[in-house]
């Protein structure tokens, strides 16, 4: 399910004060172009710094609007602050209609963002504010309010079910969220070393993700294997890549600036591509790598081109399998 900013907009049909009413259509009419939309947001951040007491009934009103606006232009972060702002100021006001239609808004954005989480929690938040205050105690607008609830519902269900993407390859990838990301995985001879678990989270739900805020395609390490499947027993992480002995790997070249998708494991099929740890000479930090996993002779060795370029690595003493990768994330 695909909302246009102009959908968005139409939930917001049901203020009865003509002055926002125009400021509904001028946003409606603005959003055709970048500049025009521009345009009506400084007008629109204008009015909401006015202090009177007419305008301060209308600042969730301009909050949204706002929202609206900059989802248009593409910036989610920024809608979905301004959408936050008004379902808080839409609540303090008792405006339930507007509080579950502006948290619907804000998870569209974070699913925009990537952000599953935040995006199950907001519409999680709409859906029972429907459910419990307005299909329960209200009959205005009841038909508009169940059609409400139903687009939630399918809302959720995206974020959180598997998602078919590209037929022609006949790609799928499962729904996952809120995985750690590893700052440093050298794919070379040494290693810097891994602190602790960086504090931001990714997520998918097609073959284009986001990783720290930028665009990645997902790609399998399994050869013949075109789908990505995701354990609920298993954890998984996230680890940058830095270095070039994995640039020859097949299917699918690790290169510098890579992010490779893995779950805890200490042992792998021979031929696997693995992460490696080590206590680093202090005793205390990890040194990690990635490489492939030989399971006959104990070894890690590197796929590079042109080959052999690198020595293999014994697995013994501080050297350990840490996990399996199963995909690569590549910068679009």
């Amino acid at each position: 399910m695909q909302f246009q900013a102009k959908e968005l907009l139409e939930r917001y049909k049901y203020n009865k004060n003509p002055s926002l009413t125009n400021i509904r259509e001028q946003v409606y009419n603005a959003i055709e172009t970048d500049e025009e939309t521009k345009v009506i947001i400084n007008k629109l951040l204008e009015e909401h710094k006015r202090p009177s007491c007419s305008h301060y009934d209308q600042q969730p009103f301009y909050c949204t609007f706002i929202g609206v606006a900059y989802y248009r232009l593409g910036q989610f972060e920024q809608a979905v602050q301004w959408f936050n702002t008004a379902a808080m100021q839409f609540r303090g006001k008792d405006d339930k209609w507007n509080e579950a239609v502006t948290s619907m808004s804000a998870g569209i954005a974070y699913k925009c963002l990537g952000d599953a989480m935040q995006a199950v929690e907001v519409l999680e938040n709409a859906k029972h504010v429907i459910t419990t205050h307005i299909l329960t105690h209200s009959s205005e607008y009841l038909t508009d309010a169940k059609q409400l609830a139903s687009d939630i519902d399918k809302l959720i269900a995206e974020v959180n079910a598997p998602t078919s993407v590209n037929s022609k390859e006949n790609e799928a990838y499962m729904a996952f969220f809120g995985l750690p990301v590893y700052p440093g995985v050298q794919a070379g001879p040494g290693g810097p070393m891994l602190i602790r678990p960086g504090a931001k989270t990714s997520h998918t739900d097609t073959k284009l993700i986001y990783i720290e805020g930028k665009l990645h395609k997902l790609l399998t390490v399994v050869a013949r294997n075109q789908q990505i499947t995701i354990n609920g027993q298993f954890n998984y992480g996230w680890a940058k890549v830095a270095g070039d002995s994995m640039n020859g790997a097949y299917p699918t070249p690790i290169i510098d600036g890579n992010y490779v998708l893995f779950y805890e494991s200490d042992d792998a099929d021979d031929n696997a591509i693995i992460i490696a740890s080590w206590l680093d000479i202090n005793g205390i930090d990890l040194k990690l790598i990635v490489k492939r996993y030989g399971k006959n002779d104990q070894c890690l060795y590197s796929d590079t081109t042109p080959p052999n370029r690198y020595n293999p690595i014994s697995i013994q003493g501080d050297v350990k399998i840490l996990g399996i990768v199963v995909a690569v994330a590549k910068p679009v």
